[in-house]
This record gives C-alpha cells, structure tokens and sequence, in this order.
C-alpha cells in the first residue's frame, strides 16, 4: 500500500524516517516513509542555530540530544561549505548573526554539560553510599548465618529439643533467607543504575567533545562565523 500523508519539514539536518502509527497505540508501526537526507545550506544555518538554540534554552529536550542536535548541524553545514563553489570571505556580515547564534549553543550546551556533571556526581555519591551501606548489611547477614553453622555443627549436649524451638529456628532461617534475596536484589538494581548514569555521563561527554573538535578541526570554514576574540 502506498499513498502521500503532508508532513512538516525537519528543522534540523540528518538522516530522517518517518513513521505512522495509531495514536491509541503507538507501538505498531503502519507505514514508513521513505529515508530523507536532510542537508543545512548557508541560507538554513542563521534560523536553523536560532531554533535549536531556542530549544536548548526551553530545556524541553535532553542535554545529550541537545549536544547531539548542535554538533549535526555544524558537521552538515561544514560538510555543504566545503562542497561548495562559493568561497567564504572572512569580512563578509552574512554569518555574523550565525556566528552570534552558534557562540550562544556553544555556551548554552557547556551550561548543560557542567549542569549534568553536577547532577551527575550528586546522584553517584547517594548511590555510592547506599550500595556501601547495602553491602554491610548484607556482609552482617552473611556472618549471622556462618555463626548459625557453626552452632548447628557443635556437639549437642541437651538430647531432648522442644518442637516448638525447631519451629522458631525454621522460621528464623526463612527470614533471613528472604532479606538476602532483597539485599541482593537491590545490590543488582543499584548497580545497574550506576552504570546506566556513567554511560549517560559518557556520551555527554563525546557529544560536547565532538562539537568542539568540528569547531577546531575546520578553522577554514568556522573562521567565517567565530571570531579569534
């Protein structure tokens, strides 16, 4: 089945795949678009950086798709310019808007960059320091049942054992099995978070690092929209 739906434009460069689904349930997929390669020209870049940088101050989005949104739009802009015939003069005004624009995203994503780092480090100390206190007590339970071997391994002097004393001892080894488990249980899901918040950390690192590479790795074709100064 094939058939024309209108659409909005991306405002942003990059590969693009639109998708319909059912807005009851979005899961299923319907129908694909086409992929649409969507490439920055010089006439895009002042109104393409002035909406992403609205975007970016709204913070609607996530830091990482932020960082990720700036650095596409440098790298098919600079990839359109060095394609081009036009030659870029450094004392032309048509990119001095742009440069404005672009010096405010960078600003705006180290903000968000050294915002993340904060809430990053708070969050992994709070972690930390649950996952230490889990662990000791975990380590008390595990000395509270070697104890409990060792007695049960012990000569018994007192031959007659009440039944009811049976039934504590039972009851007492299922509670302690059962927090086990828990502490166990939360130990694995403490970690799998912590690992989770690194790798976030991670990414918005080599996010920012790659805008800042396409800004110093392209001298030429950036020295029309930043200054020295």
């Amino acid at each position: 089945v094939m058939g024309k739906v209108p659409f909005y434009a991306p405002r942003t460069p990059g590969n693009v795949v639109f998708r319909m689904y059912m807005e009851s349930n979005p899961i299923p997929t319907l129908a694909t678009s086409s992929p649409i390669c969507v490439q920055l020209l010089d006439p895009d870049l002042d109104p393409t950086l002035r909406f992403v940088l609205s975007g970016i101050k709204s913070r609607k989005g996530s830091a990482l798709g932020s960082l990720y949104t700036v650095a596409s739009v440098l790298s098919s802009w600079v990839t359109s310019s060095s394609n081009s015939t036009n030659t870029i003069t450094t004392n032309s005004n048509y990119y001095e808007a742009a440069g404005r624009t672009l010096w405010g995203c960078i600003c705006e994503c180290r903000k968000l960059v050294e915002a993340s780092k904060e809430e990053y480090f708070n969050k992994i100390d709070k972690l930390v320091e649950k996952m230490d206190a889990l662990s000791l007590e975990q380590a008390a339970v595990q000395e509270g049942d070697k104890d409990q071997d060792e007695k049960e391994e012990a000569p018994q002097l007192d031959v007659t054992i009440a039944s009811g004393a049976e039934d504590h001892d039972d009851d007492s080894h299922e509670i302690k099995s059962e927090s086990k488990q828990a502490i166990l249980k939360k130990l694995v899901s403490m970690k799998k978070e912590k690992a989770h918040l690194e790798k976030n950390w991670r990414d918005l690192q080599a996010a920012f690092a790659s805008i800042i590479n396409i800004v110093i790795s392209n001298e030429q074709t950036m020295c029309s929209l930043l200054r020295q100064d």
